[in-house]
C-alpha cells in the first residue's frame, strides 16, 4: 500500500525539571502528521501529547495526563475525535477525569465527560 505524506509527524520525549518548584514532567509528543492513502483515497491524522509529572517525593503530586486526536477525510466527508485524560491521586484514591469530543466537518457532534475515583486499596 503506497502512502503520502502531506505533513510531517514529530516525535519526542522529553524531561522537564524545574528546580525552583523541584517539579519533574516527563513530555512524549507522538505525531503522525498527516498521511494520504491513494488505494482508498483517505487523508488519516493521528497525534498524542502526554505528561507525567511529579514534585520531590510526595507520590501525591503524581499526575498524567494525554491528549489524542484522530482524524480522517475523504473529499468532503471529515471526521476528528479528540480525547483528553488526566489522572491524579491523593493516599486513598485514583481520580480519573476524561474528556471526549467528536467532530464531523466543523462542527461538534458528540461530547463526553467522566469522573470517576478508584480506591487505591494500598497501591
Amino acid at each position: 500500500m503506497v502512502k503520502k505524506t502531506l505533513t510531517p509527524g514529530r516525535h519526542s520525549w522529553r524531561v522537564i525539571r524545574d528546580l525552583g518548584t523541584n517539579l519533574t514532567t516527563l513530555e512524549v509528543i507522538n505525531d503522525d502528521g498527516t498521511i494520504y492513502i491513494p488505494d482508498i483515497d483517505i487523508e488519516m491524522q493521528r497525534s498524542a501529547e502526554e505528561w507525567y509529572s511529579y514534585q520531590g517525593y510526595d507520590f501525591n503530586t503524581l499526575r498524567g495526563e494525554t491528549i489524542w486526536n484522530r482524524g480522517y477525510r475523504r473529499g468532503d466527508w471529515r471526521v476528528r475525535t479528540v480525547t483528553r485524560t488526566v489522572l491524579t491521586s491523593d493516599p486513598d484514591f485514583f481520580h480519573i477525569h476524561a474528556e471526549l469530543d467528536a467532530f464531523e466537518g466543523g462542527h461538534r457532534i458528540y461530547s463526553n465527560n467522566w469522573n470517576t475515583s478508584i480506591k487505591r486499596d494500598l497501591v
